[in-house]
């Protein structure tokens, strides 16, 4: 099976270099752009998502409320509004999102730069439309309460969401 959306390849320092199907990007170690977002309420609570239990990379694992890859012509925030509104059915605007992480990131064979963002939006669970098969479920949960889980149940997390983890208890 050939991805047909061509992701940004980039260098170590962000500069685009071709674009590529992702899972030719993944064979070949090749580093490219992602996105995260982590969406918040104003009761300190924390929307999680559990990825698809049928995606090719982490199933199943908890992680950012929506997360993507930056494809061409395409730019970061232009990408997480995109998950955003396609994984949660919440549609929001540029200047709801605040950019909190820009990096390198490495795990496995798997090379990216990620820009992660945050964004408050005050919405009950059963107004959050996750689309199948990009999302299994999704929950509101209190941030001390993650930053436990995921120290003591690491294996159920996206590494996205242990390096964040890790980053606001420190």
């Amino acid at each position: 099976m050939v991805d047909e959306d061509l992701v940004v390849v980039v260098d170590d320092a962000d500069q685009i270099i071709d674009h590529v199907p992702r899972n030719i990007a993944d064979e070949k170690g090749l580093r490219y752009r992602i996105t995260g977002t982590w969406i918040e309420n104003h009761k300190g609570d924390v929307l999680i998502a559990q990825r698809g239990l049928t995606k090719r990379n982490s199933p199943g694992l908890w992680g950012p409320a929506a997360a993507g890859t930056v494809e061409k012509d395409q730019s970061y925030l232009e990408n997480a509004l995109q998950e955003i509104d396609e994984e949660l059915g919440i549609r929001l605007e540029a200047k709801d999102l605040q950019q909190i992480e820009y990096r390198p990131t490495e795990n496995n064979t798997r090379k990216r730069y990620m820009t992660t963002f945050r964004a408050v939006v005050d919405l009950p669970i059963e107004e959050i439309n996750f689309g199948y098969p990009e999302v299994n479920a999704v929950k509101w949960i209190n941030k001390s309460e993650l930053f436990k889980d995921i120290k003591q149940h690491p294996e159920k997390y996206i590494v996205l969401a242990q390096t964040w983890e890790s980053q606001h208890t420190a």
